[in-house]
């Protein structure tokens, strides 16, 4: 329990560090390009150690319960950057709807895939050969990419594309469509594919980034709005901690991510982490962290005591960093010898 409260103390400074005192909103844009980088930054460090948090070699009696649980709010808030930040770039970008394909969506399908053959050919050599083949593919049909904890990746291509074939509709039609999206998009993963509940708890927290950003202008903010809303979202994860083993805890997750992001963009009009920080730097290349700190979980699992938890977990956030940032320099690198060969 004292390693509990310490590792906590230190992650708070940590983030208070990167917290400026004051936080200028210029032409509405809540969320600059600064800004949402260290956001990023601090969200793929948290979602490193969740997943750590995952593994089985994982302490019961230490981080567990809290870090197993705190995956769905870091996930909702990536999906409501992503949208805010899809929709002012839309409205704001001269020829960014005319560049979207190759500027955005090649530049994630590229990695991913990569970072699946690489799994891939890991799974084989550590898996025994024709054997692991057949447990892919088992694993693909239950919700679960090659590329592990890579789910994410494919949910936001598929909304990224979902926005870009619908940006010319007007506003009635284009939220009926929405409407119908999230309600078909739910069901078929949930009832009818059976997958993970991460597939379809927090996605919809892309829809309401856009929404926040088109009328950003008429949000208003007050203390007291924002303590109720991180009151509810409070209770939300209390609630998902207490029945987290039954159907129930998914609607207990939903409304969590609701207000977590309503949270997150009503203080961001108060706060900002300070430009040029380390978080900053490091979600410049978040993606790549996401891609591959599965990889290092199970290499660090492999050859390190399982004992060794805390050791252990450090290890896996900074090679996770370091291999992320080794994969983005390597994958530009690719990426200009395919454009200008």
């Amino acid at each position: 329990m004292y390693s509990l409260v310490i590792f906590l103390v230190v992650f708070l400074i940590f983030v208070y560090s990167c917290i400026s005192n004051e936080k200028e909103v210029r032409d509405n844009v809540v969320f600059s390009k600064e800004y949402s980088m260290c956001l990023k930054g601090l969200l793929s460090i948290m979602i490193v150690i969740h997943h750590y948090s995952l593994s089985s070699l994982f302490d019961e009696s230490v981080l567990h319960t809290f870090y197993r649980m705190i995956g769905y709010p870091c996930v909702a808030v990536f999906f409501f950057i992503s949208g805010y930040g899809i929709a002012y770039s839309f409205k704001n970008k001269e020829n960014y709807k005319q560049r979207f394909m190759k500027d955005k969506i090649w530049n994630i399908f590229l990695p991913y895939m990569v970072s699946t053959c690489v799994y891939f050919s890991a799974r084989i050599v550590w898996g025994g050969g024709k054997n692991e083949i057949s447990s892919i593919i088992d694993d693909t049909k239950r919700g679960l990419p090659v590329s592990a904890n890579s789910w994410y990746i494919v949910v936001i291509l598929i909304l990224y594309l979902f926005y870009f074939f619908s940006y010319n509709l007007r506003e009635p039609f284009y939220y009926i469509c929405v409407g119908f999206f999230c309600i078909i998009y739910f069901f078929v993963i949930k009832d009818f594919l059976k997958w993970p509940s991460n597939w379809y708890g927090t996605f919809f927290c892309f829809f309401i980034g856009i929404h926040f950003q088109k009328f950003s202008n008429k949000l208003e903010c007050s203390k007291g709005k924002s303590f109720i809303i991180f009151l509810g979202f409070l209770i939300s994860f209390y609630f998902t901690l207490i029945y987290q083993n039954t159907e129930s805890w998914i609607y207990f997750e939903i409304l969590g991510s609701v207000c977590i992001v309503l949270f997150l963009y009503y203080i961001s009009t108060k706060i900002c982490f300070k430009e040029n920080s380390l978080l900053e730097k490091i979600g410049r290349y978040s993606l790549y962290i996401y891609l591959y700190h599965g990889l290092v979980i199970q290499v660090i699992n492999k050859i390190l005591p399982s004992k060794l938890i805390y050791l252990n977990c450090f290890l896996v956030v900074v090679f996770s960093i370091i291999g992320g940032k080794c994969f983005y320099i390597l994958q530009n690198k690719i990426q200009r010898f395919i454009i200008y060969k």
